[in-house]
């Protein structure tokens, strides 16, 4: 009697070894499936860090550029300041030379040239 519950429980042994070596296979499976997932992750971590230094990179060469702008900006100001003062320069010498020559001969409009004074006796 013992032989025949021993046959009957051996089938059911081999069903159970079977069970434990599928349950084993799954999980070695499942295990391959999470580490490849998590190298996964790793990766695309590592690809969106790199996306986020390139970003920072062009938003300082933006920054940059945006520097460098304001700057010649200023310049381009700072340049036109200086023509606007060489133009007052130049009209308050041409109103002196002006005034110049009316004092030399009130009565013309454009005054004497030089070469009218020399040509006069004194």
């Amino acid at each position: 009697m013992a032989n025949i519950q021993i046959a009957e429980n051996r089938p059911l042994s081999e069903l159970l070894e079977i069970a434990l070596s599928t349950q084993a296979n799954l999980n070695r499976i499942l295990l391959e499936k999470i580490e490849a997932k998590d190298k996964t992750i790793e990766l695309l971590q590592i690809e969106n860090e790199q996306k986020c230094n390139e970003k920072l990179e062009l938003q300082q060469k933006l920054d940059d550029s945006e520097d460098e702008k304001l700057e010649l900006q200023q310049k381009l100001d700072d340049s036109e300041d200086e023509k606007l003062e060489l133009q007052h320069k130049i009209d308050s010498l041409e109103d002196e030379n002006r005034e110049l020559r009316q004092r030399v001969d009130p009565f013309s409009p454009d005054g004497l040239s030089i070469e009218d004074c020399f040509d006069e006796e004194y």
